[in-house]
Order: C-alpha cells, then structure tokens, then sequence
C-alpha cells in the first residue's frame, strides 16, 4: 500500500474538478509517509545487531571491549533515532510504562521502591511472580518488576546487598573478570525518601553519610556524572537484552529494559537520552521489566536473584 501512492494521486487528479492543488497535497502527504516509513526501516535495520557470545548469569560473562575505545562526545550517534524526553513530573504520581520499540521505562518516586531477594524462611524468592505476591501478600500493589543486580551461584548477590536497612552482602571491592567488575561498578541505593546511583568507590566514601534502607552493588556504571562509561566503544559487537537503573537530577529512579539485544554503549546512550544523570547496568539475556497484570504470572520459571519492584503510590 505504502508504494501504490503515486497511482492513487494520478487517477484522483484525473478525475477531480479541484485536481491540481488536492493533487498536489496528497503528493506531499504521500511522500512524507513513504519518507518516514522508509526511514524508521533504515534506522531499524542499521540498529539491529546479533549475539556473538554465550551470556550466562553469575557474573562470568563479560562484553569484550573493541581494541580501540570510542570518547563519548556531542557528536557521536545516537543509540536510536527515537529518543524520548523525560516526563516532568511535579509531585508523585502513579508510574507508567512507556516504550519506543526497543526499551520499556518508567520512572518512579524513591519511595515506591523495593528489594527484594529472601523469603522469610532465607531461601530466595527466585522467580519475579513469588516476589510480586510476596508484596501483594503485604498489601502493596507491584505496578512493575524486574531482575536486580549481578548474582554468584545459589542465587546470592555478587556485591553489596541491602534490604530493609540490613545489610545482607558486604560490598564487593575485588577486581576481577565479567560485566560486574568492568570499571567502574556501582551502588544503586534508596532511603530516607531519596534515591542515588553512585560509583562503588565514592558509596564507600560516603556511606555514613545517608541513610541506606536498599542497596545493590551492580556493574558497570553506565552513565556518571551524565558521561558515557568511556570503556564502552561504539562499535562493539556484544548485544544482549539488557536491563538498568537510572536516577535523574531530580532524584526520581529510572528503570529500562530492552527488548532487543543492545551493546553497553547503545543501553548507557538510551538511559542518558531518557534523563539520567547516573545509571547502573544490572544484568543481561534474563532481563525483563515485566508490568504487573492482575491475573496474569510474571517471567515464570527463571530464577533470579535480587529483584527491584515498583509499587503504587498510596499517597502525596
């Protein structure tokens, strides 16, 4: 239909008693149709990318770096041709998914925030739709949920893990391989009604200086201070489906997955396009940020370890 446009044009303008300037505006409409289809076309075949590792969870994978490191700079493109601004919201409100075709997002207030990751009885939750019914159970409403951070074998956080203002992981100041130790990781942290996503040296600087009711430790950062995590290159090949945490200048939390396979650089370029001034990448492949549907099981029989759910604002 799209290319059959011209042919309709001509037969109308046969055909019309006021032919030559209707004519001429279908002309135009149809050719910024073609124009703009044709060029979401472009854009999605010139973004599409494949797998070339096996991803595994527990923090043993890591995207390989190119050889030659690309500056994030004004002038570098774009993760993708369809970036939103970010919602400008004055007072707390109920947080809504919102998608592009690529990522799912929403933004959310810190105190609508929870961890979690063990039951009562100290074995993990595992599966998303536990988790939610866990809250629900409680008698809060989960509007959207998705996997926390890094993990080790048996389901346990791979660094810091806070909940409920206890600490139940140590922070994790070791070097070694995978996406968890690419530097610089982070600390995504909530309390005291604010929110922040910090590099793990400067969480450890500062620790005793904010209250702390949630934390997890992740990595890589993939936006600091609103620059580029300048490991990452522009022309990497590592693609996986993807998941992050954000905060903007305003404090508000960002969460944002996606549904395709993304580098490290096209995810941090997204996360800072939405308004994030700090982002932590979480984990891949198993990444979801799954809207909670009464009725309907979440992201069932995949385990994962901490989980960061958003529930409903039951007030001002």
């Amino acid at each position: 239909m799209i290319y059959g446009w011209k042919p309709m044009v001509v037969r109308f303008a046969r055909r019309s008693p006021v032919r030559p300037m209707v004519a001429a505006a279908l002309a135009v409409a149809g050719a910024t149709l073609v124009s703009l289809v044709l060029g979401r076309g472009d854009t999605a075949a010139r973004s599409s990318a494949t797998v070339t590792i096996t991803d595994r969870s527990g923090g043993s994978r890591t995207d390989r770096p190119s050889t030659s490191l690309a500056s994030t700079t004004a002038s570098a493109p774009t993760a993708t041709s369809d970036a939103a601004s970010p919602r400008s919201v004055e007072t707390r409100g109920q947080p809504v998914i919102e998608r592009d075709g690529t990522y799912r997002w929403l933004w959310a207030d810190p105190m609508d925030i929870r961890f979690l990751w063990r039951d009562d009885s100290g074995d993990p939750y595992s599966q998303l739709q536990a988790a939610r019914a866990a809250l629900e159970q409680r008698g809060e409403r989960v509007v959207a949920i998705t996997n926390g951070g890094i993990y080790r074998p048996g389901l346990v956080p791979m660094g810091l893990y806070v909940e409920d203002g206890v600490e139940l992981t140590a922070l994790n100041r070791a070097s070694g391989s995978g996406n968890f130790f690419l530097q610089p990781n982070g600390v995504f942290w909530a309390g005291g009604g604010r929110a922040g996503i910090e590099t793990t040296h400067a969480y450890d600087a500062a620790a005793v200086d904010r209250m702390v009711e949630i934390a997890i430790q992740s990595g890589p950062m993939l936006v600091v201070d609103s620059e580029i995590n300048g490991r990452f290159s522009v022309t990497s090949t590592s693609t996986y489906r993807r998941n992050a945490a954000g905060v903007d200048a305003s404090g508000r939390v960002l969460l944002v997955t996606a549904d395709r396979p993304v580098t490290l650089w096209e995810m941090a370029t997204r996360c800072r396009e939405l308004g994030a001034v700090n982002a932590l990448y979480l984990d891949g492949t198993l990444s979801r940020l799954d809207e909670a549907v009464d009725g309907r099981p979440i992201f069932p029989n995949i385990p994962v370890a901490s989980m960061i759910a958003v529930v409903e604002a039951t007030g001002g």
